[in-house]
C-alpha cells in the first residue's frame, strides 16, 4: 500500500488539517476563483471544478442512487415500514443522510434524480447519443452509420430531449454520453465473468457494421475511403490483407456484407479497423457534442465513460481530450493498477481525469461475484479505498471519483454479477469502508492542495 506524502498508520489514515467548510454545492469556499453561474474547470496550480459560486470542487460521487433499489423483495417491506406511507420522502430523507453521512457531493452515473427536489446535489446527467455500452448486447442497428443526416437529427432529438430542459440548472455538473462503449474488437469480444462485466457473447463493432453497408449508406462510402487513403489506391494491397479478390476499391463499396467476422489474427486487419474507427469516433463526437452545444453553451460536456479494463487506443483518448473538457474514465483497480492509466492519459489528452465508475468489494453468500476487485474482508477493502483516494486525489490532473454503488445487490436479482454497495439492501452500513470514504471527503481538499 503506497501512500508516500503522509501516513498510513496501522491502516488508519492520519487526521488531516482540514478545509471543513463547504458551500450549498459541496465546494471549498476556502479556494476561491471567479463566479461564473455553471460548474467549470479551471487550472490554478493544479485543475480544479469549480462551483457556481466560485469555490473549488472536487467531486465525490456515488452510483446507482435510485428509488427501486428499496423496493426489490428482499426489502421492500423493511422500508415501507421504515417510510411508512411517506416513501418518497423517506426516500429523500434516506438519500441526503447518506450523502451528508459519507461526506458526498455528486450523484455520479447510473443514479436517478426521480422523486429528488431540484437543487438537491450536483449530478451528472446522461445523454447517451449510442446504445453500445460495454454491459449492453447491441445488435448492429445500433451502430449508427454516424456519417449520415439522419445520424445528425437523431442527435438532435436526444439533445432536445436531455440536454434543453436542463440547461439552467445551476446543480448540473455536465453531460455524461456512452458507458464504456463498444470500440475496439477487444471491447466487443465474448467473455466470462471479469471484474467490470458479467457473461458476453460476441458483440459488432462499428468498423465491421459500416464496412458491411451497401453503397448508399455514408458510412460504408466513408469506410472505402479509408481503405483507398490506407492503401493509397492500391487495392492489390488490400486484397491481399483480406484474401480477397475486388478489381477495384468501387467493387468494395458495391460489396454487402463482404466480411461480417474479423480475423483477430490478421494484424492488417486490427489496424485498418483502428485507422476507420478513429474517423467514425471522430464524426461520433463532432456531431454529438454539436447537438449538446446548439442547446446548452454553459455546462461541461463530460463525455464518454472510456472503459479503461480493456483496450481504449491512445487514438480515441486523444479524440476524446479533443471534444470533452476532461477524461471521464471508468477502472476497476487497485491504484497501483490505475497509476500508469492515469499518468498515461493524463500526458495524451493535457485534460483533468475523473474515474466515473470504480469500488472494491467483499463477496459473501448472497452477494458472491460483485464487480471491483474482491477484497478479504471490509477491513482490506477499507484500506484499498484509502489508499486510492488519497494518491488519486493528490495528483493534479485528478478532478473526481465516484463510487459503485449505494447499495448490494443480491445474487436473486443479479446472478451472474452484482453491484456491492456501502451498505446491505436493509441500510446496514459496512463501517469500515464508509469510515474510509468519510476521511477521503474530508481532506480530499487538503490532500489536492499538498497539506502535509
Amino acid at each position: 500500500m503506497a501512500i508516500t506524502r503522509r501516513g498510513f498508520v496501522g491502516g488508519l489514515l492520519l487526521a488531516p488539517e482540514a478545509l471543513g467548510r463547504r458551500d450549498r454545492f459541496g465546494g471549498c469556499p476556502d479556494i476561491r476563483f471567479e463566479r461564473s453561474g455553471f460548474f467549470r474547470l479551471e487550472k490554478k496550480d493544479r485543475w480544479w471544478l469549480v462551483t457556481p459560486d466560485g469555490n473549488a470542487f472536487l467531486s465525490f460521487g456515488l452510483n446507482h442512487v435510485m428509488p427501486g433499489l428499496l423496493k426489490r423483495p428482499e426489502c421492500i417491506d423493511h422500508w415501507t415500514k421504515a417510510f411508512g406511507d411517506q416513501f418518497v420522502e423517506g426516500y429523500r430523507k434516506k438519500v441526503r443522510a447518506d450523502l451528508d453521512a459519507l461526506g458526498m457531493n455528486t450523484l455520479g452515473v447510473h443514479s436517478t434524480l426521480r422523486d429528488l427536489p431540484p437543487g438537491f446535489v450536483p449530478y451528472i446527467h446522461t445523454a447517451r447519443f449510442v446504445d453500445i455500452c460495454h454491459y449492453m448486447t447491441p445488435s448492429e442497428k445500433q451502430f449508427h452509420d454516424v456519417f449520415s443526416a439522419e445520424f445528425e437529427a437523431h442527435c438532435d432529438r436526444v439533445a432536445q430531449a436531455e440536454v434543453l430542459p436542463r440547461k439552467d440548472d445551476r446543480f448540473l455538473i455536465g453531460y455524461f454520453m456512452t458507458d464504456g462503449p463498444i470500440f475496439t474488437d477487444l471491447d466487443a469480444a465474448a467473455r466470462s465473468n471479469s471484474v467490470y462485466g458479467a457473461v458476453r457473447k460476441g458483440l459488432p463493432t462499428w468498423p465491421r457494421v459500416l464496412r458491411n453497408l451497401g453503397p448508399e449508406a455514408p458510412g460504408k462510402r466513408a469506410y472505402t475511403t479509408a481503405m483507398r487513403e490506407r492503401y493509397r489506391g492500391a487495392v492489390a494491397g488490400f486484397n491481399r490483407a483480406y484474401s480477397a479478390r475486388f478489381e477495384s476499391f468501387e467493387a468494395l463499396e458495391q460489396a454487402v456484407n463482404w466480411r461480417p467476422q474479423a480475423d483477430p489474427a490478421n494484424a492488417a486487419e486490427t489496424a485498418d479497423n483502428l485507422f476507420f474507427l478513429d474517423r467514425v469516433v471522430e464524426r461520433y463526437y463532432s456531431v454529438a457534442v454539436a447537438a449538446i452545444r446548439k442547446y446548452d453553451r454553459d455546462h461541461l460536456i463530460v463525455g464518454d465513460k472510456l472503459n479503461a479494463n480493456t483496450d481504449a487506443p491512445d487514438s480515441i483518448v486523444k479524440l476524446a481530450a479533443r471534444h470533452m473538457d476532461l477524461v471521464f474514465y471508468q477502472m476497476y483497480g487497485y491504484w497501483e493498477e490505475q497509476k500508469p492509466i492515469i499518468e498515461r492519459w493524463s500526458r495524451l489528452s493535457g485534460k483533468p481525469l475523473i474515474n466515473g465508475d470504480s469500488s472494491y468489494s467483499v463477496p459473501y453468500e448472497q452477494m458472491p461475484n460483485p464487480y471491483g476487485p474482491h477484497c478479504r474482508d471490509q477491513r482490506e477493502r477499507a484500506q484499498r479505498t484509502l489508499e486510492f483516494g488519497w494518491n488519486a486525489f493528490a495528483r493534479p490532473d485528478f478532478v473526481g471519483w465516484s463510487w459503485c454503488g449505494w447499495m448490494d445487490g443480491l445474487k436473486t436479482n443479479q446472478p451472474e454479477k452484482q453491484h456491492s454497495g456501502l451498505q446491505d439492501p436493509w441500510g446496514r452500513y459496512y463501517t469500515p469502508a464508509t469510515d474510509a470514504l468519510k476521511r477521503i471527503s474530508a481532506s480530499m481538499y487538503d490532500i489536492a492542495r499538498g497539506v502535509k
